[in-house]
């Protein structure tokens, strides 16, 4: 009987170290698992910007959910790829808007022209039968988009581009901008006669007894220049301006024709309207 009580107690001994042993084993595992878990969370929290107190492992959901860290770090990865695909985003967005900026810089250098160019775009003014004041702006308005200094272009306009009459009458005036030029053209740059009084001048334009076609022409042309030019002065918009030239052109012909000599024989008159028509064609461009 003692003998089998032993036996029966050695039994029960083996199977409590057998259960302690099995016991440490599982704690040391869990410890295990614990550890991992702080170590990713530790991880996780310095490698991201992000954090989400819904996503914060615990020990007790380390405890129960051993799988849990691993999703929560595959979550975490997939942010940190998120806000970097984004930022990629936005240097690539930034270097795209500069490459814009140089070419359109580069476009503007390109269109930028010099003084002495850009003066090449202006007509002469001489204040009697040239392009007119306010054509003669507009040109200048075009070339002075052109050009990066202005000041020089303004100095090279009114010492080069305004000549004869019209440069004595603005001799007087103080012009320091592209404003006050105009302002003096428009008041300053003015004709002695009206539009009525120049038109009666070319109206009483006749050819003498001993005046040659060509002659004549050349007095007639010249009155025809003076309206032009007081019509241009008169008119400011350009639609009603070529209205106007128009008109007087086609009046212009026919005072011409009936103010040659009578003994002019009509097999000549249509080379006497070419020396006429060559000015009008001319206003009609303007």
């Amino acid at each position: 009987m003692n003998k089998r009580a032993d036996a029966h107690e050695q039994v029960l001994e083996n199977l409590t170290k057998a259960i302690r042993k099995i016991e440490t084993a599982h704690e040391k595992q869990i410890n295990e698992i614990k550890g991992l878990a702080r170590d990713l969370k530790t991880h996780a929290y310095t490698e991201t910007i992000y954090t989400d107190p819904a996503f914060e492992i615990t020990d007790d959901e380390t405890t129960q959910h051993a799988e849990e860290p691993t999703q929560q770090a595959r979550t975490t990865r997939s942010k940190r790829e998120s806000t970097t695909r984004r930022g990629t985003a936005r240097k690539d967005s930034a270097l795209k808007s500069t490459r814009e900026d140089s070419v359109s810089k580069s476009t503007r250098e390109d269109s930028i022209l010099k003084p002495t160019d850009a003066l090449r775009m202006i007509e002469n003014l001489n204040g009697v039968n040239d392009i007119g004041v306010e054509e003669f702006i507009r040109s200048i308005k075009l070339a002075r988009t052109r050009v990066k200094d202005q000041t020089i272009l303004l100095r090279m306009i009114i010492t080069e581009k305004i000549t004869d009459r019209a440069k004595q009458c603005i001799r007087f005036c103080q012009i320091s901008s592209f404003e006050e030029l105009f302002l003096a053209l428009r008041t300053q740059v003015s004709i002695p006669n009206t539009v009525s009084g120049s038109r009666n001048k070319m109206q009483v334009t006749r050819q003498s007894n001993n005046e040659t076609v060509q002659a004549y022409s050349n007095r007639f042309r010249q009155a025809l220049n003076e309206l032009e030019y007081a019509i241009q002065a008169q008119h400011t918009n350009p639609i009603a301006r070529n209205l106007a030239l128009e008109q007087e052109n086609a009046e212009a012909i026919k005072f011409y024709i009936n103010n040659l000599r009578p003994d002019f024989s009509l097999l000549h008159h249509g080379y006497a309207v070419q020396h006429v028509t060559r000015g009008t064609a001319k206003g009609n461009r303007r």
